[in-house]
């Protein structure tokens, strides 16, 4: 396994690894149409949209199994319908409903697995429909997100039919809202993965590092197993710990009881790391995790994540400390729009952005004004590129128990993918909010305090412009992984 393609929270071995679960790339083989009636005139400023949130007779039963998409448009994904008329001279580009299917067969072999399907992103607001069986929605469309079909999927030489309906229409409660500087693109624009899964297998895994010097480091794990069989499972959870050259430096193991259909917690303690290659942008030295579950002497799952060590603060009168060094940050924003491509774009073209911005001088940059692609991630681990990643809270705000509902969500999906990448170093949010003072601070307070729950480890900041007085809800920031006053 090529081991600078890790996953973050999520990894996964790719499906040609010899481990025991399957990551499959679900990209190619799709079927599109677009509905007719649309918005977008007024490019992101558009607010009235009744008419194209319809959904128009010839699709009403695109859900179901049965309809005839024999005209539909064969591609394959990333996708977006608004590749060219973002950038054309015509004003607006369109912003309505777009519909995707997949015909696809599993084999007899995985009957009895736990299958999943894995979206990096869809925007921005998708509906799924496997087999006619409506299996979910998600609303967001700058964070990944998975459906568990396990109960839906059908397996032999049969035809199985996922159909999802997609649109970049204006909602004042779907953060980014309106009146922005970027292009809501409409489509299923990055990776879509298949994967499977035995009965009991690792669903999360999480690194802590209390404590990090150039002597030691302190090196602690969480992780979630999950058991979908119908009896209890005795397992043992294994971490093997490797350095940037691929030795292994440290294993430990666990011995776990799991209920069925239910998911256990596993803390372990992995002790300390004796004279750790320290990350930093001069030195992006990257460690990975492999934990394998074990029943007795087999392999029931592997997952791999990478590991960086590292500790870190900010101090308002002397700046930025990164492993005890004042560090002079160099930074930028990036957007991730292509010509030609919309924000529909390959890894290889986001890592050779990431590559042309490190080559700048850069160490340091901004998801403006949104969580970016995993692919932006890893590179940024591998380059020894310093992050600030956010969710776009910002503009307008609608209902706001839902818009904070929303924004919770989206907290939660981009903590969990990207908290194991050490080149994260801020959760950030956007922070121009066209509200009353009173609405801004809620918002604030809640996706702050929501951050800090899923990882008190790293600060939580906005930038100060537009913020109307109301960035003091987010509170005081806190001290990097591994941080200690020294």
């Amino acid at each position: 396994m090529d081991r600078r393609e890790f996953l973050g929270a999520l990894a996964a071995t790719p499906a040609t690894a010899t481990g025991p679960r399957l990551r499959e790339n679900f990209n190619r083989g799709w079927l599109f149409a677009r509905q007719s009636q649309g918005t977008g005139a007024l490019g992101s400023f558009d607010r009235q949209n009744e008419a194209a949130a319809r959904i128009e007779p010839r699709f009403r039963d695109a859900r179901t199994p049965g309809y005839d998409d024999a005209n539909w448009a064969a591609i394959n994904l990333p996708h977006t319908w608004n590749a060219y008329d973002s950038m054309d001279e015509a004003p607006g580009y369109w912003r309505g409903i777009g519909w995707y299917r997949k015909h696809f067969k599993l084999a007899d072999q995985h009957s009895g697995k736990a299958v999943f399907l894995e979206f990096e992103g869809a925007s921005s607001v998708a509906e799924f429909w496997l087999n006619g069986t409506r299996i979910g929605e998600h609303k967001g469309g700058y964070t990944g997100f998975e459906l568990d079909v396990t109960d839906d999927v059908k397996f032999g030489n049969v035809d199985n039919v996922l159909t999802v309906k997609v649109d970049n229409l204006f909602r004042d409660t779907v953060p980014p809202t309106v009146k922005t500087d970027y292009t809501f693109y409409g489509g299923i624009y990055r990776d879509v993965w298949l994967r499977i899964f035995e009965p009991s297998y690792v669903s999360d895994v999480v690194w802590f590092t209390p404590r990090v010097d150039e002597q030691a480091a302190e090196l602690r794990l969480r992780s979630l197993v999950a058991n979908k069989a119908r009896q209890a499972v005795g397992l043992t959870l294994v971490q093997e710990v490797f350095d940037p050259q691929g030795i292994l430096a440290k294993t430990f193991s666990t011995a776990i009881r799991v209920p069925p259909g239910k998911t256990q917690e596993v803390m372990q303690d992995g002790g300390r790391v004796a004279n750790p290659l320290l990350w930093s942008p001069d030195s992006p030295h990257l460690y990975h995790i492999r934990t394998t579950l074990l029943e007795g002497s087999r392999p029931m799952d592997m997952v791999e994540n990478p590991l960086g060590f590292r500790w870190f603060k900010f101090d308002a009168q002397q700046g930025f400390f990164l492993n005890g060094k004042r560090v002079q940050l160099q930074g930028t924003n990036w957007h991730q729009s292509y010509p030609g491509m919309g924000d529909a774009l390959p890894n290889s073209r986001h890592v050779k952005d990431m590559e042309i911005i490190r080559a700048m001088g850069v160490n340091f940059w901004r998801t403006s004004h949104y969580p970016h692609d995993p692919a932006t991630m890893e590179a940024s681990d591998r380059l020894g590129l310093m992050v600030w990643e956010e969710l776009p809270i910002n503009k307008e705000i609608g209902s706001p128990p839902e818009y904070v509902a929303n924004c919770l969500a989206m907290a939660n999906e981009m903590i969990r993918r990207d908290r194991n990448h050490p080149s994260v170093i801020v959760w950030g949010i956007a922070g121009e909010l066209n509200a009353p003072v009173s609405v801004a601070k809620k918002v604030i307070a809640a996706v702050a305090k929501r951050y800090r729950e899923l990882d008190s480890s790293r600060p939580v900041a906005m930038h100060e412009p537009g913020g109307g007085g109301a960035g003091s809800a987010g509170g005081r920031g806190g001290a990097g992984r591994g941080q200690r006053d020294r």
